[in-house]
């Protein structure tokens, strides 16, 4: 038994090297969405060099090693299914199957940790009224908006242990200090209504999906054809033909390694 059991390791710690032998790069640079270290060349048999090369080398295995993407994947479809915990920092697991993006404090923005300030609130007012004067200087209409996190629409799928800490968000105290400005549009109510109709986010990926951009694209339509009646109206969904298709995963889902 003690024979197999080492065989068994000996052959698990050398089939990554063996894999490579044999002419097979285990990087899938589509899952990993970055550069991958490229594989070195030593220049000079110095110790310097032979120090460089070292770690050139070692943070190229790290990226190429046989059958990488493979034993990433189980690795993430192991946590996610049998453990039940999201196999990546970078994403938060929600409710019913719904992943949202846990890096770059969206966590604390859902949770509206971080007010803005009276003086940032000011200071984004002064920059966006300047913006609009320059562009109204040159005959060019402006429309601000802020495009929505997934969380601002699909609060109830979010992790049942983030709670909110304030009634209002960033997004609110932007909007009501350019009330009077005449040009910023709040996409919110409108991706709300589409909501209730269809989903309009992915479970899996960050970003709304056809339908919600859609409703999006209507509301920004309507605010420009308001400044500039020239421009064609919004189309409709009868302007196009249903179509649907199956893709796999998404952004989240790769930070997952799935």
């Amino acid at each position: 038994m003690r024979a197999v059991l080492v065989f068994a390791f000996l052959a698990v710690i050398t089939l990554p090297a063996a894999t490579n032998l044999a002419g097979h790069d285990g990087a899938d640079p589509y899952a990993e969405n970055r550069e991958l270290a490229a594989l070195p060349r030593l220049h000079g048999a110095t110790i310097p060099s032979l120090r460089t090369y070292s770690d050139e080398f070692s943070a190229w295995f790290d990226d190429h090693f046989g059958s990488r993407s493979m034993l990433v994947r189980w690795s993430g479809a192991i946590r996610l299914f049998v453990l039940g915990v999201s196999p990546s920092r970078s994403v938060a697991k929600g409710e019913d199957g719904w992943f949202f993006y846990a890096d770059d404090d969206a966590i604390e923005d859902f949770a509206r940790v971080t007010p803005l300030t009276p003086e940032a609130v000011a200071n984004w007012r002064t920059a966006l009224l300047r913006t609009n004067g320059w562009l109204q200087a040159r005959h060019v209409a402006y429309v601000f908006t802020i495009a929505p996190d997934k969380h601002v629409l699909y609060p109830e799928e979010m992790p049942s242990s983030v709670s909110l800490v304030s009634d209002l968000s960033r997004t609110d105290q932007l909007l009501t200090a350019l009330q009077d400005a005449g040009f910023a549009v709040d996409l919110r109510p409108a991706l709300v209504g589409a909501k209730a109709k269809e989903r309009i986010y992915q479970r899996t990926d960050t970003h709304w999906n056809d339908r919600g951009a859609f409703a999006a694209y209507r509301q920004i339509i309507r605010a420009v054809r308001a400044r500039v009646p020239a421009v064609p109206p919004e189309w409709t969904r009868d302007d196009f033909e249903p179509a649907a298709s199956e893709v796999d995963g998404g952004d989240l889902a790769g930070m997952m390694g799935l």
